[in-house]
C-alpha cells in the first residue's frame, strides 16, 4: 500500500485489513510530512494504553468540546508561566475539589503583586471555612487575623499559638481555673478574652507564658461571673486593653451576729472597680451580747492589695431609722475579715471598735445603712 500524498480519510464504514494496517500505518503517518496532508480520523476507540509523544493539539480552541471521562494520573503544568487561564468570566468552572491526603494536599497559592488578585463574590451566603484561620494582612504591619473563635472550658487551658482560640468563657466552680497565654512574640497584635461566665466560688485567672507579663503582672484575675479581661500583644508583653470589673446592684440576704433573727430585709450589693458598696435596711430581732456584724456578700473578704491595713470607717448606719446627728453611727471594716461591724458615735475612741449588738442596737429597730469602696481582696486586678 503506499504512503498517500493528499488527505487521507478513515471513516465509520472504512475497514482495513489489519495486516494491511500493522503493515503500512506507519508509512501512512510518515507521509505527512510537508504539513499539508491531514490524517483524519472520524472516530477512533482505543482499547489499551495510548502514548503521543511530541506536541498535541486537541480540538477547535473555540469550536470543539473535548471530553475526558477517565483520570488525570500526572500534573499538569503550563507550557508557557502565567500566560494560560482556566475559564473566563462567562465559562466558569461548577466545584474544585481538594483533597489533603498528600502532603501539602488541599492547598491553594496564589502569587500575584495585583491589588485584586482574589476576589471572592458570595452576597448572601457565608464564607465558611472549618478548624482554625488566620490571615497575613498587610495594614502598616503584618498582623495574623484570628476569626473570633470561643472556647467553652471548665478546667486549666494554655492557649497555644495556632489554636485560634481568641474568647474564652470559663465555668470555674468552686475552685479557680487558670488559662495560660501563648508567649507573646509569636502572637503579635493577637488578642484574647477571658470570661467567667458561672456563679461558682472559683476564680477565673489569666496567666502569663514564661516572662511574657501582662501590664507588669504575672496574673490578672477575673472573680465574679460575667467579669471579663481582653488583652492583646505588641510581639513583647500583653496588655490590657478593656475590661469589665463591674456589676448591677444585686439583693442578698446577709448573715448576721448580734443582732438576732433579722427581718424586712432589703439589701443590696454591686461591684464596683475592685471595691465594695453595700446599702440597704433591716429590722432587728432580739439583740444579744455578741460582737454586732454583717456578713459580705460572697463571703468576700476586706483589704485588698490597697486601702485598709487594719479597722477603718467604711460607711454609716442609722438606729431606728431616725436620722439625726445622735443616731448616725460608724460601719466598720478589718482588713481580712468577711465581715463588717456595727460600731457607735459617741464622740471616744468608741466609733473604731466594733460593739455588741446590744450595746448600740435595740429590739426591733429598723435600721438604715450604706457601706461605700471596701477594697476586696478576690477582686484584686492581681493574684
Amino acid at each position: 500500500m503506499a504512503a498517500p500524498s493528499v488527505t487521507y480519510t478513515f471513516s465509520n464504514s472504512t475497514t482495513a485489513d489489519a495486516t494491511e494496517v500493522n503493515q503500512n500505518f506507519t508509512d501512512i503517518i510518515n507521509a505527512l510530512t510537508d504539513g499539508t496532508e491531514d490524517l483524519t480520523i472520524s472516530a477512533l476507540t482505543c482499547n489499551g494504553a495510548v502514548s503521543f509523544n511530541g506536541n498535541v493539539t486537541l480540538g477547535n480552541a473555540t469550536g470543539d468540546d473535548i471530553t475526558l471521562t477517565g483520570r488525570i494520573a500526572s500534573n499538569l503544568d503550563p507550557k508557557t508561566a502565567a500566560n494560560n487561564t482556566i475559564g473566563d468570566a462567562t465559562q466558569t468552572w461548577r466545584a474544585l475539589y481538594l483533597d489533603n491526603g498528600a502532603t501539602d494536599g488541599g492547598a491553594v497559592y496564589f502569587d500575584a503583586s495585583s491589588t485584586k488578585f482574589l476576589k471572592a463574590n458570595a452576597a448572601g451566603t457565608d464564607l465558611s471555612m472549618g478548624g482554625f484561620t488566620h490571615l497575613d494582612l498587610v495594614v502598616g504591619h503584618s498582623i495574623k487575623h484570628f476569626g473570633r473563635y470561643l472556647e467553652a472550658k471548665s478546667a486549666n487551658y494554655t492557649i497555644t499559638d495556632t489554636d485560634g482560640v481568641s474568647v474564652i468563657n470559663m465555668t470555674t466552680g468552686a475552685s479557680d481555673r487558670t488559662v495560660t497565654l501563648p508567649t507573646a512574640s509569636a502572637n503579635t497584635y493577637r488578642i484574647i478574652t477571658l470570661k467567667k461566665v458561672d456563679s461558682g466560688a472559683g476564680r477565673a485567672l489569666l496567666a502569663e507564658e514564661g516572662t511574657d507579663a501582662i501590664d507588669g503582672f504575672s496574673t490578672i484575675v477575673v472573680p465574679l461571673r460575667y467579669d471579663y479581661v481582653t488583652v492583646q500583644s505588641n510581639g513583647t508583653t500583653w496588655h490590657i486593653i478593656d475590661r469589665k470589673a463591674f456589676s448591677a446592684w444585686t439583693t442578698y440576704t446577709p448573715g448576721t451576729n448580734g443582732l438576732g433573727t433579722i427581718g424586712s430585709v432589703a439589701i443590696e450589693y454591686r461591684r464596683n472597680g475592685n471595691s465594695l458598696d453595700i446599702r440597704g435596711y433591716f429590722t432587728t430581732g432580739i439583740i444579744t451580747a455578741a460582737e454586732a456584724r454583717m456578713d459580705t456578700p460572697l463571703s468576700t473578704t476586706l483589704g485588698g492589695n490597697s486601702g485598709i491595713t487594719s479597722t477603718t470607717v467604711c460607711g454609716s448606719w442609722y438606729r431606728n431609722q431616725v436620722l439625726t446627728t445622735a443616731n448616725v453611727h460608724t460601719v466598720l471594716a478589718t482588713r481580712g475579715d468577711t465581715y463588717v461591724n456595727f460600731s457607735r458615735n459617741d464622740g471616744s475612741t468608741n466609733q473604731l471598735t466594733p460593739q455588741n449588738g446590744n450595746a448600740v442596737f435595740g429590739n426591733s429597730e429598723r435600721t438604715v445603712f450604706f457601706i461605700r469602696a471596701v477594697p476586696i481582696q478576690e477582686w484584686t486586678d492581681v493574684a
